[in-house]
């Protein structure tokens, strides 16, 4: 039967369906219709059976105004008159897709072409920042259509940088969207993570043309089948583009540790069941973006990546323009062409993954002659656990073995409490665990290994991997701060960084200190740990430099930007004194060079080193710049910490601006963690009025953004107070600065301990 519908519709400003957008080139307002459908809003745009597993093929002729021009997931078949005064432009049919990826953007967006069918559009003011993504696009399909041996399904594809985009990204058939700040880059301008940013994301999209798009899932109860794949060649395709860019290592700090700490707190599993569309909205984002990647990077160790890639391919074939019922089917593919014979099923295997929320830490204690071994469910806020086995694939080396090439499993710890292995370490020799962190675990150790790995570590630790020192760094800290180790262990391993270089142990070193600074932000230990992090990130800080050389690379760039990021916001002398000489010369007039990978820390800490001088210098830059530019400027401002200023700009304009612009200059100080009382006293005073201006809903956002910063009795007692408001969503902020104060009652006596030992802090850095 042939079923006709005629039906209206309307563009609406939700952000979903067909809806529309706007950008200024001047002093006009420029219109956009863009569609949005993912993952259940097809029905808002047309009649359809509005599920992933359904495929139709799609034959859009859209009517619009001649001064509009109409992209979608084809190219065009024809362009003719319709009445008088409109086009009709006509697509090629599509391929069978599911409704989801059916796409419309009505614009009048200028365009920039690449090659092998990419182009790519912006507003006006932002193209010259889409050149970039027109030129890497071609080549990161290329690369991944070589890995894998199959085509790219698409013969053209239109990536666009949207003014307003609900999801970070869209990957239509044909047509991927974007939100601007995730795809524009321009040399000169933007920083050299954001060149990294862009390639990541056009990457992720064009990776979901195989597996996401030309595959689909059966339901949405399995949204990471289809996620881990992109989420995984985010990272791998543009390795392959250029090694030199290490993102293969990039991804064992993004996905890797964000996925074990993101897991180690209450989440679901991977796999869930939903049925509402809240519940299918609720499954994009978490742990999909990280476990689920590091979890894929597990199996294709365990597997061997060429034998994964028979598997993958093979499946890619069979469901070309079909679905995978379920992850039993996908494991089954991807074990195909195992080589090594595996303990049980592939499946069996990674079902215990992705069905249950958490992993486990693996406990070694090492003895004469053999290795004891035990697992159990790691968590950062529950210490009694539920024993919850996995099978878990065990790498390891020693001193004298030293071996990281060998990532496949030399043994396995089956789902059950303990494993033994027959090894002899010598004494005074160390033994490590997880092999480039290629197991999404955790490993904790008795206290004599822990020692002799701190003694190599300082003694060379180039003798490990980059990724296992991350790893250390990461597992010490994480495991301390469970309580399942002493900060003194950690802190003491930490002290090794006086002599590293590599801009991947100090990523993850980073992120170490960071939660630290922030649970200590009103102690006053926090002037110690600063002292400490600023001790130990000098020798690299004035290695690398403040200023970019001709012989830099790619990670030299990156290690630039946040060791100099680092140096300033841990008081580093150098690199406040040079950011006031800097914006000294801007105010008299002089134009002096600087690399853009260091200018926004430069600038904020001009200004929060600096007074109103520069604060306002700061402010006549944000008024004059382009719109590109207008929220760099912004967060720029934010970085004072002056009452006086805070009060003008945030409290003193309430009644003057709209409720966006409001809310946009109140996360510019509140992001700072210093001006945290500042900011919440204002919410706290000013309720009514706030509340009346923004909503109820945008209130709990801005308290939000300062969550993380909430460490007191004084700002708990605000916070209830605000609570008995009948606010939903402030009673998990209250609970989460609970839980923040009953840790430091915890653990800063073991933290005061280590900090104020004048002995302990000179052994360290006599190392």
């Amino acid at each position: 039967y042939d079923i006709h519908f005629k039906y209206c519709g309307n563009i609406n400003d939700d952000g979903v369906g067909l809806y529309r957008s706007s950008y200024a080139v001047g002093n006009q307002i420029e219109w956009m219709a863009v569609s949005q459908l993912r993952p259940v809003h097809a029905r808002r745009m047309f009649p359809c059976f509005d599920e992933p597993s359904f495929r139709a093929v799609f034959s859009l002729n859209i009517i619009h105004h001649p001064e509009y021009k109409v992209i979608s997931n084809m190219p065009i078949q024809n362009i003719g008159r319709y009445r008088d005064e409109l086009l009709l432009t006509t697509f090629d049919d599509t391929p069978p897709i599911p409704a989801f990826l059916v796409a419309v953007v009505i614009s009048k967006m200028d365009q920039v072409d690449g090659l092998a069918g990419f182009s790519s559009l912006a507003t006006p003011d932002k193209l010259q920042s889409m050149i970039y993504s027109a030129e890497i696009g071609p080549k990161l399909a290329a690369a991944m259509q070589n890995y894998i041996g199959l085509q790219y399904p698409l013969n053209k594809t239109h990536q666009i940088a949207l003014p307003r985009l609900i999801p970070v990204a869209m990957e239509n058939w044909g047509l991927y969207n974007y939100r601007e700040e995730f795809i524009l880059y321009l040399e000169g301008e933007s920083p050299t993570l954001q060149k990294q940013t862009a390639a990541r994301f056009a990457g992720h999209e064009i990776c979901h043309a195989w597996m996401g798009n030309m595959v689909s899932l059966g339901w949405w109860d399995y949204l990471w089948m289809s996620e881990v794949y992109a989420m995984y060649y985010e990272y791998n395709i543009p390795h392959m583009v250029d090694p030199c860019w290490r993102m293969n290592e990039q991804l064992v700090i993004d996905l890797h540790q964000e996925g074990l700490l993101m897991d180690s707190m209450p989440v679901e599993p991977l796999t869930t069941s939903v049925l509402t569309p809240t519940e299918i909205s609720n499954k994009f984002g978490g742990v999909t973006y990280t476990k689920g990647p590091a979890i894929l990077r597990m199996a294709i160790h365990v597997l061997e990546e060429i034998n994964f890639l028979k598997g993958f391919q093979q499946l890619l074939i069979d469901y070309a323009y079909k679905s995978i019922p379920n992850p039993e089917t996908m494991w089954t593919y991807l074990e195909k062409y195992k080589t090594q014979q595996l303990p049980a099923s592939l499946k069996d295997i990674m079902s215990l993954w992705t069905t249950t929320s958490g992993y486990p830490v693996v406990n070694v204690v090492v003895q004469p002659h053999r290795i004891l071994l035990s697992q159990m469910k790691f968590s950062l806020e529950n210490d009694m656990q539920d024993f919850q086995p996995w099978w878990i694939p065990l790498t390891f080396t020693t001193g004298r073995e030293c071996n990281f090439e060998i990532t496949k499993p030399k043994d396995w710890f089956k789902p059950q409490k303990m494993h033994e292995i027959n090894l002899s370490v010598d004494e005074g020799d160390w033994i490590l665990f997880n092999i480039r962190s290629v197991g999404f675990y955790r490993v904790n150790y008795n206290k004599n290994n822990w020692n002799n790995l701190i003694n190599q570590l300082n003694k060379n630790c180039t003798k490990f991997p980059a990724v296992n020192r991350a790893q250390l760094i990461d597992d010490s800290f994480n495991l301390a701060r469970a309580g399942k180790l002493d900060y003194n262990t950690a802190l003491t391993l930490a002290s090794y960084l006086i002599h590293e270089t590599d801009f991947i142990p100090w990523k993850a070193a980073i992120n170490a200190f960071y939660f630290l600074d922030n649970v200590l932000l009103n102690s006053s230990l926090r002037s110690i740990l600063k002292a400490y992090i600023k001790d130990l990130v000098n020798n690299v800080y004035l290695a690398i430099g403040f200023e970019e050389k001709e012989c830099d690379g790619h990670v030299d760039k990156i290690n630039r930007e946040q060791i100099v990021k680092l140096g300033c916001e841990s008081g580093h002398h150098h690199c406040i004194e040079n950011a006031k000489r800097f914006i000294s010369s801007l105010i008299s007039g002089y134009q002096p060079k600087i690399s853009p990978d260091v200018y926004e820390t430069v600038m904020c800490s001009a200004v929060y080193y600096g007074g109103k001088r520069e604060w306002e210098y700061v402010l006549s830059l944000y008024e004059s710049a382009a719109s590109r530019r207008k929220s760099f400027y912004l967060s720029i401002l934010g970085c004072s910490n002056d009452p006086d200023i805070i009060r003008s700009y945030i409290t003193d304009t309430l009644e003057a601006l709209t409720t966006e612009q409001w809310m946009e200059r109140f996360r510019a100080f509140s992001n700072r963690k210093e001006n945290v009382n500042f900011m919440l006293q204002i919410l706290y005073e000013k309720y009514y009025s706030i509340v009346a201006k923004i909503n109820k809903k945008n209130f709990v956002n801005l308290l939000k953004t300062m969550e993380n910063f909430f460490t007191t009795e004084e700002q708990l007692k605000k916070i209830t107070e605000l609570e008995s408001n009948n606010i939903t969503g402030i009673s998990d902020i209250r609970v989460k600065l609970q839980k923040t104060i009953q840790w430091l009652n915890k653990n800063l006596p073991q933290l005061s301990l280590f900090f104020n030992n004048d002995r302990t802090y000179q052994l360290v850095f006599s190392n």
